[in-house]
């Protein structure tokens, strides 16, 4: 179910190191924008090109509507803290093998990164791990946000994506692994 449009920075959603998903791009009737853990998708902007080498995200949102039906929940509220990046241990660079200094790519030079947790979902008889990272940037960003939790889970689904709702779209968040796997 889509609701009215609200405004939102697709960017925030993208990759910036693939240039495949670095931008938000246009397929069919939607509007992506993804980094390979979420994916967000609003009806179709009209300055947003095409872009044919961009994933085909539509196959992983009918695949995930076949799990339905949700049971729609809030997005729970959680702190998400900043960390030294290990990395680059704090310096924002790293160095090539001709001793040539560059920014982070895991922190953009930064020095510092938000710190992933896992926060535990019950799934049906299951339980999932989401990034808090990911559910912190999805109630900031996104208008409403719910999660659909899939209401007859089985043992195949802890791998699937977890599906969102929002006023003006939806999306898709992947679960993350933790020690002893997928939960």
């Amino acid at each position: 179910m889509v609701k009215e449009r609200a405004k939102i920075d697709l960017t925030k959603f993208c990759d910036k190191q693939n240039p495949c998903t670095r931008d938000p791009f246009s397929k069919g009737k939607w509007t992506y924008a993804t980094d390979g853990r979420i994916c967000i998708r609003v009806p179709r902007l009209t300055d947003i090109p095409e872009n044919k080498k961009a994933p085909n995200c539509e196959q992983i949102f009918k695949k995930a509507d076949e799990n339905s039906p949700y049971e729609w929940v809030a997005v729970p509220e959680m702190t998400v803290e900043t960390v030294i990046c290990f990395d680059c241990k704090g310096s924002g660079k790293w160095r090539d093998i001709d001793d040539t200094n560059h920014p982070c790519e895991e922190c953009d030079g930064e020095g510092k990164v938000q710190e992933i947790k896992a926060v535990k979902i019950p799934l049906g008889d299951l339980t999932i791990a989401l990034s808090n990272v990911y559910l912190d940037l999805i109630r900031k960003e996104l208008s409403n946000p719910q999660i659909g939790l899939i209401k007859e889970a089985e043992e195949s689904h802890p791998s699937m994506p977890v599906k969102i709702r929002f006023d003006g779209g939806e999306g898709l968040l992947m679960p993350i692994k933790i020690s002893g796997g997928v939960l």
